[in-house]
């Protein structure tokens, strides 16, 4: 049922049946003919099933690159763009550097226009939490300098801007 295992059985009984007609027969030339048939036969299928092997291979073959194919170029487009958003000439006024565009600005005007009092009080917490843990990290990384600038206070979202 195996189409890749009845190859194989088909190419080693041909070679057997080979090796056969290799040997001096001494009963007629009918078994001789009979076996020359059957060894064409054989053969016939042999290629015939390597055939369709070899073809279904190459099809999942070509599929395989067109979908590859496919996937690079979605890949090499959102490159594009990822370049493209942080590589625009600033003579234009367009974006050189994705914290030109003051991104972190608009979010903090979003929080303050639509954001509860207690979001924006958590937002300016987890902030102060992470930049006075950024500053005392520093501070023991660099206990002898004198030009650190500490993180100005603020107490609310307008502070952050």
């Amino acid at each position: 049922s195996d189409p890749l295992q009845r190859l194989h059985c088909l190419h080693n009984a041909s070679l057997s049946y080979q090796s056969l007609l290799e040997l001096p027969v001494g009963s007629g030339d009918t078994d001789l003919d009979r076996i020359k048939m059957k060894i064409k036969s054989m053969n016939s299928e042999a290629d015939k099933i390597e055939s369709l092997y070899i073809n279904s291979l190459v099809s999942v073959h070509n599929q395989c690159n067109h979908q590859l194919d496919k996937t690079l170029k979605v890949r090499q487009k959102l490159e594009m763009n990822l370049v493209a958003l942080t590589s625009h000439d600033k003579s234009r006024g367009l974006v050189v550097d994705a914290w030109d565009d003051m991104w972190w600005d608009d979010f903090l005007l979003v929080v303050r226009l639509h954001g509860s009092e207690i979001q924006q009080k958590q937002l300016c917490e987890r902030v102060w939490m992470d930049m006075d843990g950024y500053i005392q990290n520093s501070l023991v990384e660099s206990a002898n300098q004198s030009d650190i600038v500490l993180f100005p206070g603020f107490s609310d979202i307008n502070g952050l801007r």
